[in-house]
């Protein structure tokens, strides 16, 4: 009896002894409140992550990665859904780029069941279900030949198939997940004899097979970019899928030839002949922007500024040919230097460059293009390529031309004097304030004088005069002007009357026409 109470008695002091080791072994682990991460990497086959990681915190240490992942709400069996199925039996350890064979990726297997003692890194490669397969091919050449039964996937030629870089192929087989079958690029197997022909119809087979494993593949649509995919085929035996596409020969087409000269009433011709089988196509040539513009002439809207420069280089004196405007660029000259003379303009809607011809005042001086331009100002210091003179003056037109070649505006001639003589500019346009004033309160068919004056920058230097002050209505239908100022109200409404001397200085007349 006695015994047996010493054995139970010890059978304690064991058991006791034991579990307050364990638990003291437990204490070391595990209580010291220690939490991990698990990082998900969606890898490319260089090792590059192709998708924001999914990280998983403060795991406490010991738990395994299907307790962490399912404490997360997340499904370990099922992960993540994009371009592809996350099964927890298929992560690794280790990044793919270091098993490029694969033949030894189950080893590196992280499993579900294993507790996590520290930050985990999981690597796994991104990939695409034949379901959602995209693949690009380049078609064969007109006029490429083969000497003999060649595959086209040994051909200097295509046709073709480019994939997504990084990026595998699998086949999705019975147990509703994917498998790890892979294979990085298509193949295409059938074989050819004979020379393509730009235009006509061939075929050719493009097989998909797994590196390794045994899977039995039912899902396998897959779009193949300039190819008709004409059916699929699945193997049971040899675990592969095979797509036949039609595609369509390309010809070789050389760099065209206009066969017919565009004008401006008619569209013109460019015919482009193939290099390997002669055949033509054509397209066609867009009309030739009009000459001249909407009003008649090559200064107005729509003409083009080819026969606006023409025009302009062609004039024979220094007066503002007919569709010519003030209102849109108001170009004028703000200030001048001995040897420089700056220019200021309007930014006219629709214009992507200002065109600017200078040269002399004087009958005998024809203008000279002297530079484009896409800002609103510019300090000249050369015309018709000399340096300005002190003392002289010079003349100035521009064109604001559109992206397409064509006119928006042409400016009125500016006439600007260099400091250094005798001779100025003026320096504004003045109409008295009485006048002003009656313009607001003008009625329909009545008739209002502006006596517009231009003052001179100073009193010493005299202003040669080239033209004398010129008026501008910004909207005839409102208020119409003649040469001499007088504006007639024409219908109800508001515009603006510009008043403006040889040099582009102005004044802006308001008119409301009651």
């Amino acid at each position: 009896m006695r015994k047996e109470k010493s054995l139970l008695l010890r059978m304690v002091l064991t058991f006791t002894l034991t579990m307050t080791l364990l638990l003291i072994a437990g204490m070391a682990v595990y209580a010291d409140g220690e939490t991990h991460t698990i990082t998900i990497h969606w890898s490319s086959v260089d090792g590059v992550d192709l998708m924001d990681p999914i990280v998983i915190d403060n795991i406490t240490s010991g738990k395994t990665v299907y307790n962490a992942i399912s404490a997360k709400g997340l499904d370990p069996n099922k992960l993540f859904e994009k371009d592809g199925y996350i099964n927890s039996n298929n992560w690794y350890s280790k990044p793919v780029t270091e098993d490029s064979t694969w033949d030894n990726m189950y080893p590196f297997r992280v499993p579900s069941s294993k507790p996590i003692l520290s930050d985990l890194d999981i690597y796994y490669l991104m990939n695409k279900a034949l379901t959602d397969v995209e693949l690009t091919l380049e078609p064969p050449l007109c006029g490429t030949e083969t000497t003999g039964t060649i595959d086209w996937e040994n051909e200097t030629n295509p046709p073709k198939f480019s994939v997504p870089s990084g990026v595998k192929y699998q086949i999705q087989y019975h147990g509703d997940h994917i498998g790890s079958y892979w294979d990085e690029d298509p193949t295409i197997t059938e074989a050819y004899t004979g020379k393509f022909t730009g235009g006509e119809l061939y075929y050719c087979n493009v097989y998909l097979e797994p590196d390794f494993g045994y899977c039995f593949p039912y899902d396998y649509k897959a779009k193949v970019n300039n190819a008709t995919v004409i059916e699929t085929t699945r193997w049971y035996d040899l675990y592969e899928v095979t797509v036949l596409v039609s595609v369509i020969a390309a010809h070789d087409w050389d760099a065209g030839k206009v066969t017919k000269e565009p004008t401006e009433t008619a569209e013109g011709v460019k015919t482009y002949t193939c290099n390997g089988c002669g055949a033509t196509k054509t397209e066609a040539i867009p009309k030739l922007a009009p000459a001249n513009g909407a009003d008649g002439t090559p200064f107005g809207k729509g003409a083009s500024v080819a026969a606006a420069e023409a025009a302009i280089l062609a004039l024979p004196d220094d007066n503002d040919p007919a569709g010519t405007a003030f209102g849109l660029l108001q170009l004028k000259a703000s200030k001048a230097t001995k040897n420089s003379i700056n220019l200021n303009w309007k930014a006219v809607p629709g214009a992507a460059k200002y065109i600017l011809f200078a040269n002399k005042c004087g009958k005998g001086n024809k203008y000279k293009k002297l530079i484009e331009v896409t800002g609103t100002s510019l300090n000249v210091t050369q015309a018709a390529g000399a340096a300005l003179q002190k003392g002289t003056y010079y003349k100035f037109m521009m064109i604001a031309a559109d992206a397409n070649g064509k006119v928006v505006s042409t400016s009125k001639t500016v006439h600007a004097a260099t400091k250094g003589g005798k001779v100025g500019n003026h320096k504004k346009v003045t109409v008295s304030k009485a006048v002003t004033k009656k313009a607001k309160k003008l009625k329909k068919g009545k008739t209002l004088k502006l006596k517009a004056k231009a003052v001179p920058q100073a009193r010493k230097l005299k202003v040669k005069k080239h033209r004398a002050i010129k008026y501008e209505t910004s909207n005839p239908a409102v208020a119409q002007v003649n040469g001499k100022g007088t504006v007639k109200g024409v219908g109800k409404g508001t515009c603006y009357i510009y008043a403006y001397a040889q040099n582009g200085v102005s004044k802006k007349i308001k008119v409301t026409v009651k």
